[in-house]
This record gives C-alpha cells, structure tokens and sequence, in this order.
C-alpha cells in the first residue's frame, strides 16, 4: 500500500491508521495535564520504570493470532476499534471469548489476553 505513496502520503496514511485503530483515549488523557507541552515535560521526567508492567510472555505462543482475533472481531461481530471491545462488560467479552476460541486458532488464553480478562488458572 505504501509503495505508490510519496513521503508525506505514507505520513499521513500512518497518521490515520494510527488515529483509527488506537485504544487509547486521546481526550481523556490529555484532560490530565493543563497542556500538551506538561504533559510532555511529565512524560520525559520520568525514567519508566517506576511503572513496569510485568508482563507474562509465552514464547511458545504465537502472537499472529492477535491479528487474526482482530479481523474476526471486525468482519463477525462489527467491532471497528479494539477499545470498543475492551468497554464491554466482562459478562460481554466472557461471551465474545466463547465464539473467538471457535472461530480462531487461538487459545484460551491469548484470546483472554486480548480481551484483558483474568488469564490465571
């Protein structure tokens, strides 16, 4: 798709992939911080790791599923964002999580990754 594009067509279509298909409230987290320019000041004063997140990685576990999960949401069930998925209530994506481990290859466990639901056994 990019190869037909010149510079400034690639930046704006990454521009507007990145916009469509984020799950990040933009809104909401720029209502935390008076201005762009504090907001990127209290972003850069900060070394990260005070916020590690421990992630699990499976190594044996594929991550192109993800991808997969993705279209079947979209293609299937209508959902355009990942963040409209990721609102539903639990009992919602308990039920989305039983028709994703039939019409994917993915596991259990990957699709309840996705979902942010509870993968401890």
């Amino acid at each position: 798709m990019f190869k037909s594009l010149d510079a400034r067509e690639r930046a704006q279509l990454a521009d507007y992939i990145i916009v469509t298909y984020s799950a990040i409230d933009y809104r909401k987290l720029f209502s935390f911080w008076d201005s762009p320019e504090q907001m990127l000041t209290a972003m850069n004063s900060t070394t990260g790791s005070e916020y590690d997140i421990g992630e699990k990685v499976n190594k044996a576990l594929s991550d192109r599923v993800y991808s997969e999960i993705s279209h079947v949401l979209e293609k299937h069930y209508g959902f355009k964002r990942a963040k409209d998925v990721l609102i539903l209530p639990e009992k919602n994506r308990y039920n989305l999580m039983n028709k994703l481990i039939i019409n994917t290859d993915a596991s259990e466990y990957q699709i309840k990754k996705f979902l942010h639901m509870d993968t401890e056994l």
